[in-house]
């Protein structure tokens, strides 16, 4: 799902965090994407992909995010476990 920075808060806050946890991180992601994952999918699901295509140009709503939570999270063979580590 789509986000709108205009005023860049959202890359401001990713580079902190990458500037701050970089040193404890393996992964060395550089370059930030707002986005909000509403689905994981393994395997084809053609279903989905034709429904996300119809609807691409679509705006369902807005909203403000006045809060956020950090997260670990520890993946296993059934799945990954969420941890709210902090809300923000």
């Amino acid at each position: 799902v789509g986000v709108e920075d205009p005023e860049e808060k959202l890359h401001k806050l990713a580079r902190d965090v990458i500037k701050t946890l970089n040193p404890l991180s393996q992964n060395k992601q550089t370059e930030f994407t707002p986005h909000i994952t509403i689905a994981r999918l393994h395997g084809r699901c053609d279903a989905l992909k034709e429904y996300v295509e119809k609807y691409r140009n679509t705006t369902f709503g807005t909203f403000d995010v006045t809060n956020f939570h950090l997260i670990r999270s520890k993946l296993t063979r059934q799945g990954p476990i969420y941890y709210k580590i902090h809300s923000f």
